[in-house]
């Protein structure tokens, strides 16, 4: 009997072949403003900021869990499914590491906001 974690796993890798999971190509958070912040006072600029700070918190929690992952479908690799464990844990390792990437820059631009708003 297949355990949750190994179904999980041939359910997650079926839905990959066929295509039904799309990954966005930027971050969400980087699309997910309906307008460009243009941020003058120093009020505005800690605001954006602390926007930035957790948007990199975020992306680590995201970084983190897919690092997870990896090591699980590692732990699952043998038998007739290790190119998949292989793959996904391929997969994963990537995304955490864009994530991490993300997470990074996120920090760089909430410490130019921190700059200009202590330079007002």
């Amino acid at each position: 009997m297949k355990t949750f974690s190994q179904s999980m796993a041939v359910a997650t890798m079926g839905l990959m072949l066929t295509g039904a999971v799309v990954l966005p190509i930027t971050p969400a958070w980087a699309a997910s403003d309906s307008a460009v912040s243009a941020a003058q006072t120093p009020t505005e600029h800690a605001t954006e900021a602390a926007i930035y700070d957790n948007k990199a918190r975020d992306l680590d929690v995201e970084a983190d869990r897919h690092a997870r992952m990896a090591a699980n479908y590692r732990t699952m690799i043998g038998g007739k499914f290790e190119a998949s464990m292989r793959s996904l844990a391929s997969h994963c390792e990537r995304l955490a590491q864009s994530y991490r990437k993300s997470a990074s820059e996120a920090r760089e631009i909430a410490k130019s906001h921190r700059q200009m708003a202590s330079k007002g």
